[in-house]
């Protein structure tokens, strides 16, 4: 065994000598999704396709894919935004259950940030709900409020400090809490 290591990196070192090998090193390399963007003009009608999926013009300013030149239009600020909200009181009354989806707003900003809760506040306590792989979330909470603030994103912990912080990336929502049916 000692032999043939000793045998291996002779060979290597005489390699490297007379030049026919080269060393090199590895490189992490970061793979960032690619955006294709083309833009089309038919008379009046802009359409900028991305990835296949087409837009039109202002669609297209909002979601921060091009820039308007007027400077009338502007991109979301916030990547995700959220959709298909409900908050509704169980049948004992005594719990509430918050259901949503999260969509994208933003495609520059979401394509390389991606939420993993939504932080519920109810007054000054806050209980984050898990994001599934399709960003819809659910959540049961013991409450008497009568609205509830969603904000989606990541949080981590501060070093030095208790808690958890959040990096937001949607705006705050609010949601009234319906009764039971």
């Amino acid at each position: 065994m000692k032999i043939k290591t000793n045998l291996v990196l002779g060979l290597v070192a005489t390699g490297l000598l007379m030049g026919g090998l080269t060393t090199t090193a590895a490189q992490a390399k970061t793979t960032t999704p690619k955006l294709n963007v083309t833009q089309t003009t038919v008379g009046n009608q802009t359409t900028i396709t991305v990835n296949g999926k087409a837009y039109s013009r202002t669609k297209a300013i909002k979601l921060g894919l091009i820039e308007d030149p007027t400077g009338k239009i502007k991109a979301n600020r916030y990547a995700y935004g959220f959709t298909k909200l409900k908050a509704q009181r169980t049948k004992s009354g005594k719990k509430v259950k918050v259901t949503g989806k999260l969509v994208v707003t933003n495609l520059s900003i979401g394509q390389f940030n991606h939420p993993s809760v939504v932080a519920v506040q109810v007054g000054s306590r806050r209980t984050y709900a898990k994001l599934t792989k399709h960003l819809t979330f659910s959540k049961t909470l013991t409450t008497k409020a009568k609205k509830l603030h969603l904000t989606a994103g990541n949080y981590t912990h501060v070093k030095g400090q208790s808690g958890k912080a959040l990096i937001t990336l949607s705006g705050r929502k609010a949601v009234t809490v319906k009764p039971y049916k």
